[in-house]
């Protein structure tokens, strides 16, 4: 037992550091506090070190946690609007739950793939309880554009926030935005 936290090697999951209740948040092969990504939501927790781990709606599989309207699929292991070349609509939501109080930052990424014009994504962070609007954001792209690191912060009111990511694309078909 290297780390002296009465796990065995063999057992634990972080054996060059003490972790005596080998918390494991994402449930991978590595504890909270030798994984550099515990929340497994593809940013690091050196960026997201005044953040609360929360996992929510990774696209690698599916869009499981996500209410899901109009023209949005899964590709790629991402989140993509106009899925297709068809027209701008889609609204992609998921409630999360939060503390009275609590800041929080949203980091995802958010890129453009194909040629036809500009296109957008509008983030908005709502409290479910009161319907007001936390914190709110637009980001748009050009064609081809490679993802960027995107984030925006909030301070939380309530037990209940609602994420909400609106496609507001300019372009009229053959480009798609993503969102990871």
């Amino acid at each position: 037992d290297r780390d002296a936290d009465s796990v065995p090697d063999v057992s634990d999951n972080c054996p060059d550091v003490f972790n005596p209740g080998q918390e494991n948040l994402d449930g991978d092969a590595f504890g909270n506090a030798c994984d550099p990504d515990d929340d497994n939501d593809g940013v690091s927790d050196v960026l997201e070190k005044n953040c609360e781990s929360i996992v929510n709606g990774q696209f690698t599989n599916n869009l499981d946690n996500w209410n899901i309207s109009g023209n949005i699929s899964n590709q790629l292991g991402r989140m993509f609007f106009n899925g297709g070349n068809l027209p701008a609509n889609g609204i992609s939501s998921q409630i999360i739950n939060t503390s009275a109080g609590q800041e929080l930052t949203l980091n995802y990424q958010v890129g453009a793939n194909a040629n036809g014009g500009p296109v957008g994504v509008r983030v908005d962070v709502i409290d479910v309880n009161t319907n007001t609007v936390l914190a709110t954001e637009s980001i748009f792209k050009n064609t081809n554009a490679a993802a960027t690191n995107e984030s925006i912060s909030f301070a939380s009111i309530g037990n209940m926030t609602k994420i909400v990511f609106t496609d507001i694309s300019t372009a009229p078909t053959n480009i798609d935005l993503y969102i990871d």
